[in-house]
């Protein structure tokens, strides 16, 4: 007797459906089969279901037991298939009452087995429940620790179980399972690591950070050891608008194909994340054999802080390109290409080059990855006055700024929609940077003067236009363009001149 089970598999940060068939045929030897392209994880499964449904009290048919697991073209890894393998075992011996296979009919199952029979976390529940809703399926059977991070996926019914025995009672009706709420909210305000009113001095470099908060835009910071740069970069997530509901779950979606939230709910301010210098390129943007997200997309909706950005190799910064352009990430293999996405906030910080201080220490970086770093600062070291503990910086808290931030925000959404400036490319920075011609022409005389590429035409358009949202402008005008060409400060340096 076949009987079948439904559960996923994981393509990038998607879910795609895959149905577990099983049949049982008492004319043989026992043993115990699975196809469908499984890896080592799930060739192994059917040594610990087996122990596991014997350990939960049922009996294991003995026979052969042939489980298919289907597309059988799509590669299947881990040890999430243990608990639908289990159930559609249980259901071909006829160990399931009827209305129990109905109710499993209706349901997508995943979750590893433990030799006891207790079910243990697994991966991607997230992608999980966005395919559910997808294909009209309103409920989910998981382990108890991916409760609150399937929860967060609305219309969609979670039922987190301890056992394989809690299962077949909840499906029987014998004993039903508690449903996982799921009304969690975004939170309203960023857990702070550290509030620009405490930051004494770089006030120039304040103001860019603002800049970069309400337009997307991308910041490098040069300045010697100790002038502040990691705590402005650490001030940053502060400023930033709070994340929306569908941001939320976008970012669930890629933490959760990894395991970093599981058994815990899911982010709901915003990520910052700080790699070494070591990382390499595959760590940076993802990759693998198993291709997996890497720290841009871990990063996504949120700060990737890249400190002594000179000292990362060539090819982990050459990487970062594609992903500052597309806000995504391709992976390609022999067997599939997978996209993660990778809609960040670079920072960036470096030291000058002690040897040659013209060179700034940036000379390793080429004009390309320049062009993509919207705003650059360079930092000189705090006065002594400025450092004494009875001084008070004269600028506002990360609350005060993060206000502005918010409307400068919803002024440019209500113009252009939820792109922020920094993304802006082509006909839609044409047509919603609308400059005075005063403006366009002091512009186009920075452009000639310093040799500009065309990105950098587009990258100070696009600071313009922010600063024109925080000033409550209609029109890109002059000081805008002015205040904006003083944040490409490194264009030359790079090239040499």
């Amino acid at each position: 007797m076949s009987t079948t089970c439904t559960s996923y598999v994981l393509q990038g940060i998607e879910a795609a459906r895959c149905v577990i068939e099983a049949d049982v045929s008492h004319a043989t030897l026992p043993r115990t089969t699975i196809v469908g392209l499984p890896d080592m994880a799930v060739r192994e499964s059917s040594e610990r279901v087996r122990i596991a449904i014997e350990n939960s009290g049922f009996e294991y048919p003995f026979g052969r037991v042939t489980v298919n697991l289907a597309p059988a073209d799509l590669r299947k890894e881990g040890p999430v298939y243990d608990l639908p393998i289990a159930l559609s075992i249980l259901r071909a011996a006829g160990l399931l009452p009827p209305e129990a296979g109905g109710r499993l009919d209706r349901c997508l199952v995943a979750g590893e087995l433990a030799l006891d029979g207790t079910l243990r976390p697994v991966r991607g529940v997230v992608p999980l429940g966005v395919l559910a809703r997808r294909c009209g399926i309103r409920h989910l059977i998981l382990p108890l620790e991916n409760g609150p991070e399937a929860g967060l996926v609305d219309a969609v019914s979670v039922w987190p179980a301890r056992s394989l025995r809690d299962v077949v009672a909840h499906l029987s009706g014998t004993d039903r399972l508690r449903p996982v709420a799921t009304d969690q909210r975004p939170e309203s305000s960023p857990g702070l690591d550290v509030d620009l009113g405490d930051i004494k001095g770089q006030e120039s470099a304040k103001r860019a950070l603002v800049i970069a908060a309400a337009g997307r835009h991308n910041l490098l910071m040069v300045g010697p050891p100790g002038c502040g740069k990691t705590m402005l970069a650490r001030a940053l997530p502060g400023l930033l608008p709070p994340m929306t509901s569908e941001e939320v779950l976008e970012l669930a979606q890629v933490h959760s194909c990894v395991g970093l939230r599981s058994g815990h709910a899911p982010v709901t301010v915003r990520p910052v994340r700080a790699p070494h210098h070591t990382a390499s390129a595959a760590s940076l943007v993802g990759g693998g054999t198993v291709p997996r997200p890497g720290e841009v997309s871990l990063a996504h909706h949120g700060v990737l802080f890249l400190d002594e950005l000179p000292e990362f190799t060539r090819g982990a910064l050459e990487a970062l390109r594609e992903p500052l352009q597309d806000r995504m990430v391709t992976v390609s293999r022999v067997s599939s290409t997978v996209r993660f996405p990778a809609s960040f906030l670079l920072v960036a910080a470096a030291n000058p080059d002690r040897t040659s201080p013209r060179r700034r220490g940036i000379d390793r970086l080429s004009g390309p990855l320049i062009d993509r770093l919207d705003l650059q600062v360079e930092l000189r070291p705090v006065p002594v006055r400025m450092l004494r503990s009875d001084h008070r910086a004269d600028v506002d808290s990360s609350a005060d700024m993060r206000r502005v931030v918010v409307r400068a925000v919803e002024r440019a959404h209500d113009r252009q929609g939820t792109v922020p400036n920094g993304m802006l490319r082509g006909e839609q920075l044409d047509r919603f940077a609308r400059m005075r011609p005063e403006a366009e022409a002091c512009l186009i005389e920075v452009l000639q003067e310093r040799e500009l590429s065309a990105r950098a035409w587009d990258s100070l358009r696009r600071i313009a236009l922010t600063i024109c949202d925080l000033d409550d402008s209609d029109e890109i005008e002059r000081t805008h363009v002015v205040e904006a060409t003083g944040y490409r400060v490194f264009d030359q340096a790079v090239r040499g001149t």
